[in-house]
Formats: C-alpha cells, structure tokens, sequence
C-alpha cells in the first residue's frame, strides 16, 4: 500500500460559553485535520487541536510541523507488517502531541478502512461496540449544581469535577452538595490537578471518605508521594500528568544512557509503584504523546502497571473526539465510563451528523470505519501533497 496523497486543513469553531483554562480565556477552538489517502481510495483523518494553557506547541507551530509529515507521509510505501507506525522516521512530530494524534489517527485510520474495519476493531478484535461517558461539571457552584441536578435520570453514570481552584472548605461542601445530588452508585470523579500540598489534600480526603469517591485525579503536587497519599487516607488517586513525565523519562534513558544506571533503575522503580497502585491512569491523547497509538506504553514494550484506563478529551473537534470513543473503546475495559463530554462545548462542529452523545455512552457502530462525513465548507485547505 502507498499514501497516494495528505491533505492539511485548518478549521475555526466556537464555544457555547467562553472557557477559562489555566488564566487563559477562550470562545473558540482553532485546529487543523490531517487526511490520508491510499492509491487504492482508502483515507483515514487526523485531528491535531494544540489546548492554550495545556499543550506545549502553539496553533502555528502545529501547522508548521503538520505540514512537514504531511509532505513526507505522501508517496510512503507503508510496509506489510504495519502493526505499529513505520513512518514514525519520515514522519516526525517534534514531540508535539497534538500533531502525533492526528498523524497516527489518519494513518491507523487509512489502514483500518483498508481492513474493512472500523478502528477500534482494527486495533482490537474483541473490542466493545460502544463506550460510556463521563460528564463533566464546570463554572461556580451554582452552575455544578445545576449540571449536577440535570444528570439524574439520564444515561450517565458518572461525572468528573474540578478542585483545587476554590478555598478547602468550599472545595469539600460542593463536593458532598454534588454527592447527595448524584449518590452511588453513581460514580464522582474529582481532579485536582496538582494543586494541593499533601498536608491540604489529607484533610480534603480525610473530610470526604464517606462521599465515596471514584478517586481524586493528581491530588497532591509531589507525584512521588501519592503512594504515601493512599496510605495514609485510604482514599484511591488516578494519575494523568505522571504518564506523560514517565513517557519522558523513557525517552531521555535513550538519550542520556541511563538505564543501566542504578539510580535511573530506582527512580523507574518508584514510578511504577504510582502507578501500580492508582486506581486508574488518565490518558488524553492530543496532550500526552504515546507512539502506536499508546500500544508501547499500554500492552508492549513498556508496559505500564494500569489497573484502569480512563482516555479523556481536551476540547478537540468531533473528528478528534470520534477517534477517542474508538481508542476507548478498544482499550478501556467495557463499561469504564471516559471523558469526551468536552464534546457538548462546541457550538458547531465540523461532522455532517453530530456525535451521538447525550444518552450518557455513545455507539460505535453509528460511527462508521470513518469520519461521520466531514463539512467541506467549514474546513480551509491548507496544501495538498501527492507521492
């Protein structure tokens, strides 16, 4: 098989409501979609959507190297035994995992629609054919609440909140005024995002054990202590800023010769023990870059200690969040509720059909081996390159 052509668009959507995220405030998403075509007609689509406040490589600096594995990607000759991503070479994405999501998801995309497989299928044979969704409560108390309130009676079955951000005190109340809102076994999530001190986040967990929590998402900001954390609370953690830093570790052994080194041996050591005892490891794929499409990490290589996964979403078109329900679906455990309701901020998307995702799961087999249909008119091409 050869890549007959690559494609680069850009696209502009809007929010419903402006989002605030790390002191940067924005109304819209900016993106850009990779497509991939095969001499034989079989296309697969990426889509690589830098988050302000959270991805290292700028909107420009996307572009930039986008086009760079676009015009290399054209005219490669994909070997037979392409289980993993041989183009990584001709292909480089400087690390950028905006770009490395949507190279890899044209390209396992192409080759899934070459199978006559729809992707998560591709990637697994067993996979399940639809996932379950993890709501999300934003905004002030007030606006948690309501979300709360309009979550009882639908399809959901669990919901993720923000803490941190808010004094202790009002952190613990809107935690158990959620709670008696959504009681078990409806599941509550929490993330702190690094923002508490392990003094602040024992008493948080210690003032909440009996709102039986799913777990608190990076609750302390020293990771090599959350071990220390579940110890002495008792109060299960997931881990999402740490696989990336554990991914990074990996790829600096190769460079700086450590890994025979006993302290590098020690200090993997430790970070396999955070892992082995999170309840559940965070995955989003357009922030945290893992080659094959996370196989190294998840089931090769390198294989992590994950109890469970949970592959979340920041904020990406519906192109984007279709081949995260696929990934979800072939690599979470069946029935594990994941986080792509940042699906519901987009006031417009760039799919013809919307994604199915206000019943609290969405089906895969509604998706298609492909994109859902992509609206020509809402997308600018960039360049096209032919091999």
């Amino acid at each position: 098989m050869r890549i007959a052509s690559a494609e680069v668009y850009r696209y502009h959507l809007p929010l419903h409501a402006p989002l605030t995220l790390r002191g940067e405030t924005i109304d819209h998403r900016d993106g850009l979609l990779l497509r991939l075509e095969s001499e034989g007609g079989h296309a697969g689509w990426g889509d690589a959507a830098p988050l302000p406040g959270f991805s290292k490589e700028s909107a420009e600096d996307a572009e930039r190297v986008l086009l760079r594995c676009a015009r290399r990607l054209a005219g490669f000759a994909v070997p037979e035994d392409y289980a993993y991503f041989e183009g990584a070479e001709i292909a480089k994405t400087d690390d950028m995992a905006s770009v490395g999501f949507a190279v890899e998801s044209a390209y396992f995309g192409m080759l899934a629609d070459a199978a006559h497989l729809p992707l998560y299928k591709y990637f697994r044979s067993s996979a399940a054919h639809g996932v379950r969704l993890n709501a999300l409560l934003t905004g002030g108390e007030e606006q948690v609440l309501t979300q709360a309130e309009r979550l009882r009676g639908t399809g959901f079955a669990a919901a993720k909140l923000k803490v941190g951000g808010r004094p202790l005190t009002e952190d613990i109340a809107l935690v158990r005024k959620v709670r008696e809102l959504l009681p078990p076994p409806f599941q509550l999530r929490l993330d702190a995002n690094r923002q508490w001190t392990m003094e602040t986040a024992e008493s948080f967990a210690n003032a909440t054990l009996d709102c039986r929590l799913d777990y608190i998402e990076e609750p302390i900001n020293e990771p090599f202590r959350l071990v220390e954390f579940y110890e002495n609370t008792g109060a299960e953690y997931a881990v999402d800023e740490t696989l990336h830093e554990f991914h990074l570790e990996i790829q600096r052994s190769f460079t700086r010769d450590q890994v025979q080194t006993e302290e590098f041996a020690q200090h993997v050591k430790n970070l396999l023990e955070v892992f082995r005892s999170a309840s559940a490891v965070v995955w989003k794929p357009s922030l945290i870059y893992l080659p094959n499409m996370g196989a190294d990490i998840l089931n090769g290589r390198f294989a992590l200690p994950v109890n469970r996964l949970v592959i979340s979403a920041a904020f990406e078109s519906g192109v984007g969040i279709g081949k995260l329900a696929h990934l979800a679906a072939a690599y979470c455990r069946p029935g594990e509720p994941v986080g792509l309701d940042t699906y519901a901020w987009l006031a417009d998307d760039l799919l013809l059909e919307p994604l199915p995702m206000d019943a609290g799961e969405i089906s895969l087999m509604t998706l298609g081996g492909l994109s859902r249909g992509i609206d020509r008119d809402k997308v600018a091409l960039v360049e096209r390159f032919e091999g």
